[in-house]
Parts: structure tokens; sequence; C-alpha cells
């Protein structure tokens, strides 16, 4: 829904938004893969259970585009889900791995690919308000 939401606001916003979520859901999909298969579940289930999953982010995406012109200001309201989504991931993923391990190398590195984040958004956000 977050997805469709970006691209009632702007075809460009909606492709930085579907990048970024991809970015964050690849790795964890890879991971939830690796354990329910270490847990005994079979490839065929996993795959089935993460096809169901991405066929509601469709229902979830056909929603957003059938009530765009019923509900006044959606797209507005699914952009404000979606930054608050992204600063829940940041505040209990992301933020959490860098007091966990105390080597400065390593918190280093995280704050440099948060930095590196940052920066794409930015640019991404420079690219759309120079298309107008």
């Amino acid at each position: 829904m977050v997805i469709a939401g970006a691209f009632l606001v702007d075809l460009h916003l909606g492709i930085i938004t579907a990048i970024a979520v991809l970015l964050h859901e690849l790795p964890q999909e890879i991971g939830d893969f690796a354990v329910l298969l270490h847990n005994q579940m079979k490839k065929i289930k996993i795959v089935g259970y993460n096809l169901l999953s991405a066929a509601f982010s469709i229902l979830g995406a056909i929603l957003v585009w059938s009530l765009n012109e019923k509900i006044e200001s959606l797209s507005i309201i699914l952009l404000a889900f979606a930054a608050g989504n992204f600063t829940y991931i940041a505040c209990t993923d992301l933020i959490p791995i860098t007091h966990q391990d105390k080597r400065t190398k390593k918190i280093l590195v995280h704050f440099i690919i948060l930095l590196v984040g940052i920066a794409l958004m930015y640019a991404a956000g420079s690219v759309i308000a120079h298309s107008h």
C-alpha cells in the first residue's frame, strides 16, 4: 500500500519507494527463508508462503488504486504512514544493531551506511524536484 501510495503522488517517488522497500525486504526474506529452512520447513512450503505474502501486497496496491478516487487525500495519508513506517524500521531494526556491538569499526560502518542512505534519498528527492 505504501508503494502504491507513493506512485499516486509521483512516478519517481513511487520508484524510489519501491527500491527502498526492496532493499529492506530482500535481505529480510532471505533471512526468513534461512530460518524456516533451518527449522525443517520444506522449501516448497516456504516459497508458497512467500508467494502468498506477495499476493497480499498486490491486493493492497489494488485496494489503494481503487480507493484513491473515493478517499480524498489518500496519498497524503499513505505517505505519512510510509514515513512513520521507515522511521519505525530505523528505530527498531537499525539503531539497536549499533548498540549491540561496541566495536568502533562496526559502528562506523553502520553510520556510513546510514549516511549513504540519507544521501541517496536526498539525491532522489532533488531529481524529483528538478524534473517538475
